[in-house]
């Protein structure tokens, strides 16, 4: 894995670091600061856990670095089923860590449109900026250019609103064939734009 702060797959054309400039910053006195003066000081936080490595692994990371923090964790170790349980019902958690998988690529695979959809955690997009500038991409001929400029607002609008807090991106170990064409590592989706050629 490698830490990212784009909201689209890094080293691809849809890449950004428009207003990243906060990510990853681990300004632990400062957050303390801000704790104190907002005064959550052994605020309760509420932190269902998937008992899946890939998951449950970072959530400790999470859990030590609020308490560090101030915060008081109330962790819950869940089976996959009661976990999903717990956070489609959006009072009945705080913050929990999830992974997804796939391309992030504004048309393939764009979480954000499923979010706002209400799974998870029903991103509310309140000015409706982002859901705008997404609806542009499928509903007007862009060049390019102007497909990348539109997706840079969208980056902006989800730092934002930090409908979700990226921690980076993950690879999985694929194989190839020769004979098939048309894939680009990080960039191709399994079984899109690929074709086989006989040798």
């Amino acid at each position: 894995w490698r830490t990212c702060a784009s909201m689209w797959t890094c080293d691809t054309f849809w890449e950004s670091d428009v207003d990243t400039q906060d990510y990853n910053v681990q300004d632990m006195d400062r957050a303390r600061a801000l704790i104190v003066e907002a005064g959550l000081v052994g605020a309760p936080v509420l932190m269902p856990v998937r008992n899946l490595p890939l998951v449950a692994d970072p959530s400790r990371i999470v859990r030590e670095v609020l308490e560090d923090l101030g915060f008081e964790v109330i962790w819950e170790d869940l089976d996959t089923g009661a976990w999903v349980e717990r956070v489609i019902t959006e009072d009945k958690w705080d913050l929990f860590v999830t992974s997804t998988s796939g391309f992030k690529d504004p048309f393939i695979g764009n979480s954000v449109h499923f979010k706002k959809m209400g799974w998870i955690h029903d991103y509310a997009d309140e000015t409706n900026e982002m859901t705008e500038n997404l609806d542009r991409l499928f509903s007007e001929k862009l060049t390019r250019a102007e497909q990348k400029e539109v997706t840079d607002k969208v980056q902006s609008i989800f730092f934002r609103d930090l409908p979700l807090i990226p921690f980076g991106e993950g690879f999985k170990n694929l194989a190839v064939r020769t004979r098939i064409k048309g894939y680009i590592p990080h960039e191709s989706v399994p079984m899109y734009n690929l074709w086989i050629e006989e040798d």
